[in-house]
């Protein structure tokens, strides 16, 4: 039987499919429709609003796109604080206030993205490695194809590889991530 859906959960399918917009097209058909239909199984929002770090590099101007337009916009509709580098960054010591940020949220998000020849960009290793430090619970690390991740360097951190070609796998895979980690509740039919 299926549930009485609230104006909150068709207001956020709406959004949802705004954000995604022509991403959707670069899905198959199938795809696409189950896309869908998962995204209208979308339950409340979190009640408490979670927060979401990004670490990725900003000196390939793909990138900006794919966090600030793609992804925060994603999260942000779902409820989440999504934060990186270039939206916190303030005058002071940055690291510190970066660092307290990284520490208080419940995903890390590594966006691995290929910078010179097949290596990822220094900041986010660094960053990636300072989370692992703490804990690897809450990360994942998401690798655009070509660039090379030794297996043993991140063992214990999911690891998920996209294409810029397609970015609705990369946000349905995101949903999957926040789903399986309880940060995002998703009701079926």
């Amino acid at each position: 039987m299926a549930s009485a859906r609230s104006k909150d959960d068709y207001r956020v399918t709406r959004e949802l499919d705004a954000v995604l917009g022509t991403e959707w097209a670069k899905l198959s058909e199938p795809s696409r429709l189950a896309g869908r239909e998962w995204l209208a199984t979308f339950g409340e929002k979190p009640r408490e609003q979670k927060k979401v770090f990004i670490s990725w590099c900003e000196s390939n101007p793909k990138n900006s796109y794919l966090v600030e337009e793609l992804l925060d916009s994603f999260l942000t509709v779902l409820g989440f604080d999504v934060h990186y580098y270039k939206k916190d960054k303030i005058l002071g010591t940055p690291e510190t206030v970066i660092s307290s940020i990284m520490d208080g949220c419940k995903l890390f998000v590594s966006l691995y993205t290929k910078e010179e020849g097949e290596s990822a960009a220094g900041n986010v290793i660094r960053e990636t490695g300072r989370r692992l430090d703490r804990s690897s619970e809450g990360t994942v690390l998401f690798h655009e194809e070509g660039v090379k991740i030794e297996s043993m360097t991140y063992s214990q951190v999911l690891c998920i590889r996209f294409s810029r070609e397609k970015h609705g796998k990369l946000l349905l895979d995101l949903l999957t991530v926040l789903e399986n980690n309880d940060l995002l509740e998703i009701h079926s039919k």
